[in-house]
């Protein structure tokens, strides 16, 4: 995978030459053994294929903690650690320079489509004003919880909310709720 702004070079080779490594272990999501190691959490993304030596089963990224260096791994594409149910967002830049009027309130809710990958459909959801999940909720959170569970949802992710054909705006994923 290239970088647009970079040309034709793998990712971690691009960030190997501005961020030293910080090695840290990769864990099974089952047991929390150590599978292996890796020379920097933010090289991973949730939904990754893992590519573990003496492994016949295939494993997946299913959350990484840059902060403690581990990358959690599942086995399986269908693995339930895999799935979100809702998420978090923060500092949502609105197109229209607020939030729309449906949102103001503290219970102020409606229905969305939210994009939150490259080259994927935007999935039905609903946003509601101020996250319960956060420790402390501030005017810019809003949680969005997915008509239907979603496979690939990472913090750090960006996230597109729209209704029908217009971008209404977007920001940056917080926090990602699992189904399990």
């Amino acid at each position: 995978m290239g970088i647009c702004f970079v040309g034709k070079r793998p990712f971690a080779s691009f960030l190997d030459d501005y961020i030293p490594p910080r090695p840290g272990p990769v864990r099974s999501i089952l047991d929390g053994g150590t599978m292996d190691t890796h020379h920097g959490a933010w090289k991973w993304t949730v939904g990754q294929r893992a590519r573990i030596g003496g492994e016949s089963r295939k494993w997946y990224v299913c959350d990484t903690d840059v902060d403690a260096d581990t990358v959690w791994i599942a086995p399986g594409a269908d693995h339930p650690s895999l799935v979100r149910s809702a998420l978090t967002v923060r500092r949502v830049h609105w197109v229209a320079g607020q939030q729309p009027a449906e949102m103001n309130g503290r219970k102020g809710a409606m229905r969305v489509a939210v994009k939150y990958r490259y080259r994927t459909d935007a999935v039905p959801a609903t946003i509601s004003h101020g996250a319960e999940t956060l420790d402390t909720p501030d005017s810019s959170s809003y949680a969005i919880v997915f008509d239907t569970p979603q496979t690939g949802v990472a913090r750090g992710q960006h996230l597109a909310i729209y209704v029908g054909n217009v971008c209404l705006g977007g920001g940056a994923i917080d926090s990602t709720v699992p189904i399990v």
